[in-house]
């Protein structure tokens, strides 16, 4: 399953190994909010399958689907809380990676290399 997510796609069959350690699946349900703007984030999404809402100050600004990313920026800029809302549309499947993992996660070369390309 992971191969097929474009993150993924240059990563070797042991780092493969490695992020599905890293990382879990989750199931969402439609209208379910996944993170909420201004609050402070405890972990980082991949969608799987399906589409969400992106919203800033009660407005839909994006669509997101399978391959996107949300919930790595604050991660990677101190802490800072979620500058969106993500609320599903359809089913989704996210693979979540949990604060604790996201450096394990970004030492992968592979993995860095392709977030530097977003």
């Amino acid at each position: 399953m992971l191969h097929r997510i474009p993150l993924f796609h240059a990563c070797t069959e042991k780092e493969l190994e490695l992020v599905d350690t890293l990382a879990h699946e989750v199931e969402i349900r439609p209208g379910e909010i996944v993170g909420s703007e201004r609050e402070q984030s405890n972990d980082s999404f991949i969608i799987i399958s399906g589409e969400a809402s992106l919203v800033i100050r009660d407005r839909s600004v994006s669509r997101l689907g399978p391959g996107d990313l949300f919930g790595w920026l604050t991660r990677l800029s101190a802490y800072r809380p979620r500058s969106a809302t993500v609320m599903a549309i359809t089913p989704m499947q996210c693979l979540v990676v949990p604060t604790a993992n996201v450096g394990a996660l970004l030492d992968v070369a592979a993995i860095a290399k392709a977030l530097v390309r977003l």
